[in-house]
Parts: C-alpha cells; structure tokens; sequence
C-alpha cells in the first residue's frame, strides 16, 4: 500500500517538472488548480484500486478453545494440586515418623528383678513428731516374665516393740511392669513417727500380684 502511494507521488513530481520546463514562469493559476484537481483524482482513484484490492477473506483466524481442551487443562491442574497434596502430606509423615521418640532398648534377661529405694523425703511436723511424705523407687524387670508390682512399707525405731515393727504402714501399687523394662517412681505416702531424735528404720517389701515375696530393702534415717 506504501508502495502505491509512493508511485503516485513520483508521478506527479515528474508530471510537474515536465510542465514546469514547457510552460516555464508564464503558466497560469488556472493550470496548477487543474493540476491540483487531477492530483486529487489520481489519488482517490488509486485510494479506490487498493480498497477494491483488499482481501475479504483474512488467512488468519483466531479459534476459541474446545471445551475439551479447557477441560484437559482444568483436570491437569487438578491433578497438579492432588499430587502436591500427596507429597506434602508424605513429607509431613516422614517427619513425624523422624520426630518419635527410638523404642526403648529391653534390658537383658538375667533371671533377676532389682529393687531399690532411692530418696526418702520427710517432714518436721510439731515438737516431737513428724511424717515420710514421698518414697523414690527403682524396679528392673529382668525376669522373662511381667508382673504387677506392690510393695508394703513398716517403720520403727529402736525402741519400739514387736508389734510395731510388723505394722503395715503403706500399700503401694504399680502398673504393669513388662520383661526386659526398668521403671523409677516417686509415691506419696503419709506416716507419721514421733521421737524425731531417735534413728528410723523403713523396710520395704516387694510383692508380685500373686504376694510372692520378691525383695526387701531397708533404709535408715533421721530427721534432722
């Protein structure tokens, strides 16, 4: 289309020149207004050849998606977004699994169950009196058997008699305790004694639920 209008244009400059060097200084203003009447016709009519030379029917076309393909798309996301899901929640799996606690390590099998006391706590009262509130045990399961632990606890002191010293101060109970596990415990207990100068003896004797006598530990104390 450029290409035509620059045509016309150098037609007409050589159309002048042409004139210019016959008629010279001496042409008259009626001419060029002709000249300028038919430069306007040559105009429109080249306006009119390129308009009637244009292509009615335009090569490119713009198609709107199927629905299928918008359909694809949207189950590609879909999947896209579930399998992202997938993953995130399988990350968050494995992390938990790393986070947990290792099982604990099955001690040995010796044929043995050791019983100890380990702390003793013990409160001034009044004057001359006063209480063991909380009892610290030890139990290791060795045997290749579980069992429910009790204890029963008696306390004197060198003075007291017979009867005293076989008194049942405290029954105490355990969960189930597995073969091959350990467990450490701090009970609450509440017995009282009096002559707080004089040395106390706790004796501590371990049952299973069957009242097999297991074990027996004594620990002496005093409270001040």
């Amino acid at each position: 289309m450029h290409g035509i209008y620059i045509t016309v244009i150098v037609i007409l400059a050589v159309s002048l020149i042409f004139k210019s060097s016959n008629g010279g200084e001496n042409d008259s203003i009626e001419d060029i207004e002709d000249e300028e009447e038919d430069t306007t016709q040559v105009l429109k009519d080249a306006s009119v050849t390129i308009i009637k030379n244009t292509n009615p029917n335009p090569t490119s076309t713009v198609t709107a998606p199927s629905s299928s393909s918008s359909s694809s798309s949207s189950s590609s996301s879909s999947n896209q977004n579930s399998n992202t899901q997938t993953t995130t929640s399988e990350e968050n799996t494995t992390q938990e699994e790393e986070e947990e606690e290792p099982e604990e390590e099955l001690l040995p099998i010796t044929g043995q169950i050791v019983f100890t006391i380990d702390k003793i706590t013990k409160e001034e009262k009044g004057e001359d009196w006063g209480k063991v509130t909380e009892i610290k045990f030890t139990i290791t399961n060795q045997k290749p058997k579980s069992f429910y632990p009790k204890i029963l606890i008696y306390l004197w002191d060198d003075n007291d008699e017979a009867d005293v010293r076989t008194y049942v101060e405290e029954e105490i109970y355990f969960n189930k305790l597995e073969s091959g596990k350990s467990i450490t415990e701090e009970k609450e207990v509440s017995i009282s004694f009096n002559e707080i100068d004089e040395e106390k003896t706790l004796k501590a004797i371990l049952f299973d639920e069957d009242d097999e006598e297991i074990d027996t530990v004594i620990e002496k104390f005093t409270l001040s």
